[in-house]
């Protein structure tokens, strides 16, 4: 299926009104701001972001790609999922984001996600939980993201 027009890239993602069930509530309850299409960008995912001035925090629960590392066009219910949790710090006017270590589930089948998304979700937020401005920066991990006025 051609993803050409917004209307595609919508239908490609419908799937995951099936976990909004699961997504909202978590968000909501531990006070995420909740992304959906086409705010998360255009692959199909949902994203949760927390953010204290230049500290963020963000839970993704994104379609992965191919092994060849192409994106897939076409929804079929063993495609692979991941989820994802990372901490940073954007400070737009050292130019600099520091990066903590971040947190990447294997694929899993979007099929079998539904009914475990929950434990998922509260294994990054307790990961997440840890960090904090400070720690973020003495990781050492840090790249040019250009000087800005405010976070992106």
């Amino acid at each position: 299926m051609p993803l050409d027009t917004e209307a595609d890239y919508e239908r490609f993602a419908s799937h995951l009104n099936a976990i909004d069930p699961v997504v909202q509530p978590f968000s909501f309850r531990h006070g995420y701001t909740l992304l959906k299409w086409p705010m998360g960008g255009r692959y199909p995912n949902r994203k949760m972001h927390m953010h204290s001035g230049m500290f963020w925090k963000s839970i993704q629960v994104a379609m992965d790609v191919r092994p060849d590392g192409t994106r897939f066009d076409e929804f079929y219910p063993e495609i692979p999922y991941t989820v994802f949790a990372g901490a940073w710090v954007d400070d737009c006017q050292a130019g600099l984001r520091w990066s903590a270590p971040h947190m990447t589930t294997h694929p899993m089948p979007f099929c079998q996600l539904a009914s475990h998304l929950l434990t998922y979700l509260e294994h990054a937020h307790s990961y997440l939980a840890r960090f904090d401005e400070s720690l973020v920066r003495s990781f050492g991990c840090s790249r040019s993201i250009g000087k800005l006025d405010s976070p992106p």
